[in-house]
């Protein structure tokens, strides 16, 4: 090989290592200001039923249009637990990394006050709601009818209701996903603000996995279509996705009513929820919960299978899962290490050459997102995954939006979690701000390893 070949080759070595040089001094600045944005778009009052102090911006849309929901194209403001107290979480996990950045403390201390609202004091354990129950939507009043001719039941606040029916059919369970995040929320926001008066209610002196052991998948003598397709023909003994009774094959139960209900009369088995009850039981130091070591069994079968694109029953998103397995295995739950190089081998084969990652050919900051979170969290990092990272977080880089007038920097929301079953790839729920505290909190982790190398 002569100079000029060796020079040459030199070159394009250089050339493929400078393509995906991260510009560290961006990267600072642009998660600071990813914090402003956050700290700027919370809701700093309660506006009646409109905007709920502590939460942040989600909306609820309709992808194909369905019967009795909407047509395609459709879209409505969602107050919701499930985007406040997953942003609440990462901002709490980026503050005990780098407690520098001081408006965090504030924003965990008015999300804490928006958790709160969903919690269900008609049930006996805590369990948490994706909704609050509100009145009848006004369009649904028949003539001479008021808002208190009727109870107050489970629904977004804004989505367009037609008819009834469909406003009973909103209202749903209280379910395993929600409460975990709630449980864990508190947990995060005891370690950052210590205990307050929000943060360490009495029932939180209580073991929290009586909450999930009590609906697990045992003695069941109905089963979801969904997880039939997956193969779950047999009892798992993971944990079932809603907190309470299901109805009795063939189909007691099934029709919406006061109170809660769960859709279609049946509970489901879902790989997503089961790591968030995982990583919460963990978190608690609860691993001797009863459906601890089944729910563990669950989620490694479903990696060790391959799944990760179908087994999340309301979550689309082919990376989700694994982001949220490798939540829960940073929270504790040793459990989850076998499928490591599992989730490791899949990840890096489904990254693009620009450094993304896409579910389905679209969503492709959403899903970088997830597989680089999952990636970040791995206790151990080969070259390899390093290299997949850079790439990945230069990716993100270069989409990221700047405001012109104002220091803020965000990340356009993919979808984060749909209706699940039949409608899970019709109705879902997307958040700039949950999106861009994702990333957030990947930046954040960047930035700390680059500091200890």
């Amino acid at each position: 090989m002569n100079l000029i070949q060796k020079f040459s080759i030199s070159l394009i070595f250089l050339n493929a290592q400078s393509v995906f040089a991260v510009d560290m001094a961006m990267l600072k600045k642009t998660t600071e200001r990813a914090i402003n944005f956050l700290a700027a778009s919370q809701v700093k009052e309660t506006q009646g039923i409109k905007r709920f102090i502590g939460e942040w911006a989600c909306y609820e849309d309709v992808d194909k249009t369905t019967p009795r929901i909407g047509d395609a194209g459709y879209s409505a403001y969602d107050s919701n637990l499930f985007t406040t107290a997953t942003i609440h979480n990462s901002l709490a996990e980026i503050y005990k990394m780098d407690s520098s950045y001081s408006k965090i403390p504030g924003m965990l201390k008015l999300a804490m006050k928006n958790i709160i609202l969903y919690k269900n004091e008609d049930k006996e354990l805590p369990q948490f709601n994706f909704w609050q129950k509100l009145p009848i939507p006004e369009n649904l009043l028949g003539k001479g009818e008021t808002i208190d001719d009727y109870p107050y039941l489970r629904r977004g606040n804004h989505f367009h209701l037609m008819g009834k029916f469909v406003w009973y059919a909103s209202n749903v369970q209280d379910d395993a996903d929600d409460t975990s995040l709630a449980f864990t929320a508190y947990k995060l926001n005891q370690e950052v603000l210590g205990l307050t008066e929000n943060n360490n209610p009495s029932w939180l002196n209580q073991p929290i996995a009586p909450v999930f052991d009590k609906w697990r998948d045992r003695n069941r003598t109905n089963f979801n279509i969904y997880n039939l397709t997956l193969g779950d023909f047999k009892e798992t003994g993971a944990y079932l996705t809603w907190l309470g009774p299901e109805g009795i094959f063939p189909g007691h139960l099934m029709l919406p009513r006061v109170p809660e209900y769960i859709p279609f009369g049946t509970n489901d088995i879902d790989c997503v929820v089961n790591t968030n009850v995982i990583g919460a039981l963990a978190l608690y130091s609860e691993e001797n919960a009863k459906g601890y070591k089944n729910a563990c069994d669950f989620v490694n079968s479903k990696i060790r299978k391959n799944q990760h694109k179908r087994c999340g029953v309301y979550y689309p998103n082919e990376f989700n899962f694994y982001y949220t397995a490798m939540r829960a295995h940073a929270s504790g739950a040793i459990c989850i290490e076998e499928s490591l190089p599992k989730i490791i081998e899949v990840t890096l084969e489904n990254q693009n050459k620009d450094g993304s990652w896409d579910t389905a050919n679209k969503d492709h900051i959403q899903s970088t997102a997830y597989a680089l979170g999952a990636l970040m969290k791995l206790p151990r990092k080969s070259a390899a995954v390093n290299k997949s990272i850079d790439k990945g977080v230069e990716y993100l880089l270069s989409v990221k939006i700047d405001e012109e007038k104002n220091p803020y920097s965000y990340w356009d929301g993919g979808v984060f979690f749909s209706g699940g079953r039949v409608f899970r790839q019709r109705v879902s729920f997307r958040s700039t701000p949950y999106t861009t505290a994702l990333i957030a909190e990947i930046f954040v982790k960047y930035l700390n390893q680059q500091d200890q190398n």
